[in-house]
């Protein structure tokens, strides 16, 4: 685990101007879970996980991780062998978080305990996160956009603290509006105006993305890890985060060497001329010197341009699912809403 952390650490790759926001570097947070085979081995030392309809076919193993939201390039992993909650695993990574990041985190982070852990780190980093309508807050004053400052209380320093919440509804044309609220510390209404907060935190979508690339293109879409044991299955989660930082490595620099945006170069392909690349330099390392693999990197380069996706469709996807296990709708037929999504701040 700290072998990988240093590695991720040491993976100095520069960022494009499309990574920041206003100078800033916009960092994401969440939580994903990897299934282990039901060997001897695992069942052994752990149980199957537990889940709202009963016990689950596998052992899920959980992590954390921190992700640059316009590379997909990972910062900091945190790995639960011992079945740690996703909270406890985050706790151990924020910690990664420097003083000119934006860190973007769903509800699960909105809370009193969140902004307390936040506000007590040494880099004290920018946060933006989407909180539920019913938590409490004190007002304290409303701002120019219709945003306000609040407090909210930390239950575990029992301290008051200021932030700024952002109450807003957005929609796709034509359709109803969803209400959202956030708690920021960027305090400035006339640096950071809500509208421009509330449409940065859409971003949040790519952590997600960065999770299916790492499990359907790396791990192939396995159903499980190939590991046998806990410990090589943890080991085996290190080594796909640690490939998903050296293909947004390649897929950046190629980026930038053709002058595309970093998403519109397919990941996919990336990957699939990193393990071409891998399996050249196995048969001929020996044989080509170092101007023939500098012509063969740009040849490679090139084809990735040639091969650059469009821009994405500015679509979304109803909230439904087709197995519900809540209160979500069930969904029967796929159907999109297109179109920019509208934003209106609702003024306290």
């Amino acid at each position: 685990m700290l072998a990988m952390r240093q590695f991720l650490a040491d993976t100095t790759i520069e960022e494009p101007p499309g990574a920041f926001y206003k100078g800033l570097r916009l960092v994401g947070v969440d939580g994903t879970t990897f299934n282990v085979q039901n060997t001897p081995q695992v069942k052994k030392e752990v149980s199957k996980t537990k889940t709202r309809k009963g016990e689950a076919a596998f052992f899920r193993l959980s992590c954390a991780a921190l992700v640059t939201l316009a590379t997909h390039r990972p910062l900091a992993v945190a790995i639960g062998e011992k079945g740690e909650s996703e909270g406890a695993l985050a706790e151990q990574i924020v910690g990664q978080l420097a003083s000119d990041d934006i860190l973007i985190g769903d509800r699960y982070y909105g809370n009193g305990k969140w902004l307390g852990r936040l506000e007590a780190l040494p880099a004290l980093p920018f946060y933006l996160l989407r909180v539920k309508e019913g938590l409490n807050s004190g007002w304290i004053k409303t701002l120019k956009d219709g945003s306000r400052l609040v407090s909210v209380m930390d239950p575990e320093s029992k301290e008051p603290l200021v932030v700024r919440e952002i109450k807003a509804q957005v929609r796709r044309p034509g359709n109803q509006w969803t209400q959202v609220r956030f708690w920021t510390n960027l305090l400035n209404e006339d640096y950071f105006p809500a509208p421009e907060l509330v449409a940065l935190y859409a971003l949040r979508w790519e952590q997600e993305i960065t999770f299916r690339e790492i499990k359907e293109h790396i791990g192939q879409g396995a159903v499980t890890l190939k590991s046998h044991t806990l410990t090589t299955a943890v080991q085996e989660v290190c080594a796909l985060f640690m490939a998903q930082a050296i293909v947004v490595g390649a897929r950046m620099e190629a980026a930038l060497s053709q002058a595309l945006p970093v998403l519109e170069v397919s990941f996919q392909k990336t990957l699939e001329a990193c393990r071409n690349l891998c399996w050249l330099w196995a048969m001929l390392g020996d044989e080509l010197d170092r101007d023939a693999w500098v012509g063969i990197e740009n040849k490679v380069k090139e084809g990735l341009k040639a091969r650059a996706t469009r821009p994405r469709r500015k679509r979304s996807c109803p909230r439904k699912v087709r197995q519900p296990v809540c209160k979500w709708p069930r969904l029967i037929q796929n159907e999109y809403q297109k179109g920019e999504i509208q934003c209106e701040i609702r003024k306290s």
